[in-house]
């Protein structure tokens, strides 16, 4: 459940007055140990109300700026905020000028339906982008370029993955041990083991969910080991009901083959791509096809907003907050299946065996 229907629960239970401000939220959950039954981190709440607010004077927070996410809260004075109501309107900023204006999906071009691809088309457009063009940013805090030489084509793209300091045989040896837990895990649970062992299956459960935190989100949010259980029998069994930073990746090594870890950096490589595409057909280039492609074929793809950092890019449509969406995440899945299928199919750069690992490593490095 998001923050904000969290704390509206919390008003009509009478635990929180109308207007609050985040030290209100961290003592409530301090004396409740939840707000609404769901835990928050500390840092969610001290940034959660600016980032999703408005002012009386028009100013946004972050969020709402920034990735044009929809506002929660309205700004009554410094520090301290009410819920916004489907009566409240967001008032413009002073003195803003058209060039200042945020340009939203209004702006572009309506593409003809001829111009719109299919979504087997959109993976290939992907798949040859990449295929073509090099790879290299200016790491910021170590003020240098990454790699030194350009990374040309798939596979030096793929190899040229960094997390932390580990390359990427490094991480696909920790990521190759995680899925063979979680393997072991779902055999237990299929037994039934979680129902005679509960606490011992439970613990395991917890054990690998911090595995994962370690080497992919050490801030995550915490869950006991029947909360961990129930989100990989969602899984296992049918679709998960709820998505974050952490569940992402741990949807992915427990389904390798049908999930893909959809972060902040993968987000912001697959739309950032889509408006680098320019698709030519008999010289005749029909600039945004594949971005009008993509909104229609997957319209709960986005942007992810990471508390760590946006991966803001300056982009010509307006994309929706995929943050915590389901549906961004089986979308996600499906596009990038495809990716590895078509490059499967080509057997790009003379190899027949890419995975949804590989897929995602060159993603989540093009979303430095």
């Amino acid at each position: 459940m998001t923050l904000w229907r969290c704390i509206r629960k919390e008003i009509s239970n009478g635990n929180l007055d109308e207007e609050f401000g985040a030290v209100d939220l961290i003592n409530l959950q301090n004396s409740r140990h939840t707000i609404g039954g769901q835990f928050f981190e500390e840092s969610t709440l001290r940034t959660m109300l600016a980032n999703f607010a408005v002012g009386e004077d028009g100013e946004r927070g972050a969020l709402v700026k920034d990735i044009l996410a929809e506002p929660r809260f309205r700004r009554v004075k410094r520090g301290r905020y009410v819920l916004m109501s489907s009566e409240d309107k967001v008032p413009e900023v002073k003195g803003q000028s058209e060039r200042e204006r945020v340009p939203t999906g209004s702006d572009v071009r309506d593409p003809d339906v001829s111009d719109l691809l299919s979504q087997d088309r959109l993976a290939r457009a992907y798949v040859e982008y990449i295929s073509k063009e090099s790879y290299q940013v200016r790491l910021v805090k170590e003020k240098e370029y990454y790699p030194v030489v350009p990374a040309l084509g798939w596979l030096s793209r793929r190899d040229a993955y960094r997390w932390q300091t580990r390359t990427w045989a490094e991480t696909t040896q920790v990521l190759q041990r995680i899925e063979r837990r979680l393997i072991v895990l779902r055999a237990s649970v299929e037994k039934g083991e979680h129902k005679d062992c509960p606490e011992e299956i439970e613990s395991q459960a917890i054990e690998i969910y911090n595995e994962i935190k370690k080497w992919g989100n050490p801030r995550g949010p915490k869950y006991t080991g029947r909360e961990i259980l129930n989100f990989l029998q969602d899984v296992w069994i049918d679709k998960p009901k709820c998505v974050n930073s952490s569940l992402t990746k741990m949807y992915a090594l427990a389904m390798p083959d049908a999930y893909v870890m959809y972060d902040s950096r993968v987000a912001a490589a697959i739309i950032s791509i889509a408006e680098s595409i320019i698709i030519y057909d008999h010289e005749c280039s029909r600039d945004l096809a594949v971005a009008h492609s993509l909104r229609k074929a997957y319209p709960a793809l986005g942007r992810i907003y990471s508390k760590y950092g946006t991966r803001d890019r300056k982009t010509k449509i307006k994309w929706p907050n995929a943050y915590r969406c389901v549906q961004a995440q089986h979308q996600a899945n499906d596009l990038c299946v495809r990716i590895k299928d078509y490059l499967n199919k080509v057997r790009m750069d003379k190899s027949g065996s890419w995975t949804l690992r590989d897929v995602e490593a060159v993603l989540f490095m093009e979303g430095y």
